[in-house]
C-alpha cells in the first residue's frame, strides 16, 4: 500500500538534552550499498542486540531477508509462508532468536508471524483480518508481550488500531481504535521506561481507504500515549506539527535522549 508521507517533529525533552552533536565526529562516515541487488522498496529493518552483523529487512512484495555478516550475503527467510508483503519486522531485545513479522503493505497480508529460531521457521499468530500491519513493538524484557500497529483494510472497518498480546501471540486484545477510519501507522516506547508507549495514527477519508475528500484533508495525523504498556491510552497534542494534507506518521526515539521523542 502506498502512503504519502510527510515529515513533522514533536519534541518532548528538557533543555539539558538540546545540544546538537559535533558534526566532525561523524563527517567521515559515508553511506554505501550493501545489497541485495533487487528492485523495489524496503519497508522495515531490524537488528539483533549484541550482534552487529545480523539484520533482517522486510519488503512490500519480496518477503523477509536476513544477513549474518553485515550485508555481505543476504538470504530470503520467509518464502515458505507464501506471504510476500511485509509491513513490519522486529527482533526481541531479550532474545535475538525471536522475530516477529507483521504482514501487509503493498498488498494485503495474513496477520502476524513469529519465529523462535532466527527466521528458520515461522508460526502464524492470527490478526489476519487486519490485512495491513505497519508497526511492531516487543517488550525489552519479555518477548511474549507485543504491541501491533494495524493500519487495517483499505475501507473503513473495526479491524485496525493497536493490538496487544501477553502470551506470545496465542491471544490478542484490541486496546485502541479511535474510529473505523483511523489506522495505526507506527508505535514506539520510551527507552528509559518501556511502559510509556506512543502510537501514530492516520485517518483516511470516506470511501476507499486512502481516497480522501477535500474536507477530510485538514488534520489526519495524530498521536496517542499510554503509560501502562498499551492497556490505556490518551490523545497527545500535535502543536507544531504540519497541518493540512498529509499521510502516515512514523515514530522514532534517539537513544541519547531517553526523555525525548520524535514523529515523522
Amino acid at each position: 500500500m502506498v502512503h504519502v508521507r510527510f515529515f513533522a517533529a514533536l519534541l518532548i525533552a528538557s533543555s539539558a538534552f538540546s545540544q546538537q552533536p559535533n558534526a566532525t565526529s561523524y563527517s567521515g562516515l559515508h553511506w554505501r550499498l550493501i545489497g541485495p541487488f533487487r528492485a523495489g522498496r524496503v519497508t522495515s529493518v531490524a537488528g539483533v542486540a549484541g550482534d552487529p552483523g545480523t539484520f533482517y529487512f522486510g519488503t512490500p512484495g519480496g518477503g523477509i531477508w536476513k544477513t549474518t555478516d553485515a550485508g555481505r550475503v543476504w538470504k530470503p527467510v520467509f518464502d515458505a509462508e507464501h506471504v510476500a508483503s511485509i509491513g513490519a519486522v522486529a527482533v526481541a531485545p531479550s532474545d535475538g532468536n525471536i522475530v516477529y513479522a507483521g504482514t501487509g503493505e503493498q498488498i494485503a497480508g495474513k496477520g502476524v508471524y513469529r519465529s523462535n529460531d532466527g527466521g528458520q521457521s515461522w508460526v502464524s499468530l492470527g490478526l489476519k483480518e487486519t490485512h495491513f500491519i505497519s508497526g511492531l513493538l516487543i517488550d525489552p524484557r519479555n518477548p511474549d508481550v507485543v504491541l501491533v500497529a494495524a493500519n487495517g483494510d483499505r475501507r473503513p472497518g473495526p479491524n485496525r488500531g493497536i493490538y496487544k498480546t501477553t502470551d506470545g501471540g496465542r491471544t490478542w486484545k484490541q486496546v485502541l481504535i479511535p474510529d473505523e477510519r483511523s489506522g495505526a501507522m507506527d508505535i514506539s516506547f520510551s527507552l528509559d521506561n518501556p511502559k510509556v508507549v506512543y502510537a501514530a495514527f492516520w485517518r483516511a477519508g470516506p470511501g476507499s481507504f486512502g481516497q480522501q475528500s477535500e474536507a477530510a484533508k485538514e488534520q489526519n495525523g495524530f498521536l496517542y500515549k499510554s503509560e501502562d504498556e498499551g492497556d490505556n491510552w490518551k490523545p497527545v497534542g500535535t502543536e507544531g506539527c504540519r497541518r493540512g494534507r498529509g499521510g502516515g506518521w512514523g515514530l522514532g526515539r534517539r537513544p541519547a535522549m531517553a526523555a525525548g521523542g520524535f514523529t515523522a
